[in-house]
């Protein structure tokens, strides 16, 4: 299983739609429930509080659950809430079993086919599959073999309930990895699909489709908090010469070892992206005009500063870059505009330079 904060973040989203959906369904049910033990008899059966003790404790950690569902719109501490309920519920049930099983007026019958649901609604609540399934039920089903052999409870009676309850543990593990593999499988497919559409097949670099967003929300921040950022433009002079003169590998090779040297040089704030063809975009945040030209002079000399070794061939390659700081700008377009026009300024006064709007 791939170890990724865009995983660990759908695995959260997951949790937080679970705990919904079971909060929900145990603080609508579990009262239900309660008011049947009445209308089932004409008295007030003599486990009727206990009872009610027992499913309150779910009703009210399902109430938690719902708090933190509406309070962490990012899922954060869903997970654990989950993971509380399940265990919760899973008490609240065997305590439930226990009360009835030694009660002579107890509906045992009841309280098993009431755990053998529990076990199915918990198999896909289980966020890490069979192993948590196994742990949240074991640990309080050996408790309750324990507690009736320490009471000389006969086994023998209890044999086939056990069988029911045993045979729906193992059913249930099965499902519940089932739908862990299968949840973890699509959400690493998910992943690698938007980070594949958002990268570079032959530079490794992020693409525009990354950037825009990412352009998008600096003008929002900019906006918000009075910051400022700038973006730089860069584009290798007489590319199409190296092209047309070693051929296309080369001429691929080469803007391998751009994005390497771009890499090598910017922050590790600075988003560098592939723009298109030989054109390359730096995203510089909290970067004004006059800091974003210094920055975009260290790219300049890292890429002219030694030549490019390619297949024995060495390679005297340069750069034009044009500088933008955002400016109070509605969108992206018109400042990447402003930026490229730098670039070709940049070209137009000799190439190997860099520009920016003048002061």
């Amino acid at each position: 299983m791939l170890n990724d904060p865009e995983i660990d973040q759908q695995h959260r989203e997951f949790a937080r739609k679970m705990l919904l959906a079971y909060s929900l369904l145990a603080v609508l049910l579990l009262p239900i429930y309660q008011v049947l033990d009445l209308m089932w008899t004409d008295r007030i059966p003599s486990l009727w509080w206990s009872n009610a003790a027992w499913r309150a404790l779910a009703v009210i950690t399902a109430l938690f659950g719902l708090l933190c569902v509406f309070r962490r719109q990012d899922g954060q501490g869903a997970p654990l809430m989950l993971r509380l309920l399940v265990v919760n519920v899973m008490l609240m049930m065997f305590g439930l079993f226990i009360s009835n099983y030694f009660a002579p007026d107890g509906n045992v019958t009841l309280m098993v086919n009431g755990l053998i649901i529990i076990i199915f609604a918990a198999a896909p609540a289980c966020l890490r599959g069979a192993r948590e399934l196994l742990l949240i039920f074991g640990v309080p089903f050996v408790a309750t073999l324990l507690l009736m052999g320490w009471l000389n409870q006969s086994f023998r009676d209890s044999s086939y309930v056990l069988y029911n309850v045993v045979t729906s543990l193992i059913i249930a593990l099965i499902i519940s990895e089932l739908l862990f593999r299968t949840r973890t499988a699509l959400f690493e497919q998910q992943v690698e699909l938007r980070k594949s559409a958002a990268t570079d097949p032959l530079t490794g670099m992020n693409n525009r489709r990354f950037v825009e967003p990412q352009l998008h929300s600096e003008i929002a921040r900019a906006r918000r908090y009075n910051k400022t950022f700038s973006v730089v433009m860069a584009d290798l002079d007489r590319f199409k010469r190296v092209n047309d003169d070693h051929g296309h590998n080369v001429g691929d090779a080469v803007l391998r070892l751009l994005a390497i040297r771009i890499s090598e040089t910017i922050r590790d704030e600075d988003r560098a992206v592939r723009w298109g063809g030989e054109e390359f975009l730096v995203l510089m945040p909290e970067i004004n005009a006059e800091q974003a030209l210094l920055a975009a002079e260290r790219i300049r000399r890292a890429v002219s500063a030694r030549p490019f070794e390619i297949d024995g061939l060495s390679l005297s390659i340069t750069i034009s870059l044009g500088v933008a700081e955002y400016a109070g700008e509605d969108n992206p377009e018109t400042l990447i505009a402003r930026a490229d026009k730098n670039l070709y300024r940049a070209k137009d006064e000799g190439r190997n330079r860099v520009c920016a709007d003048p002061s």
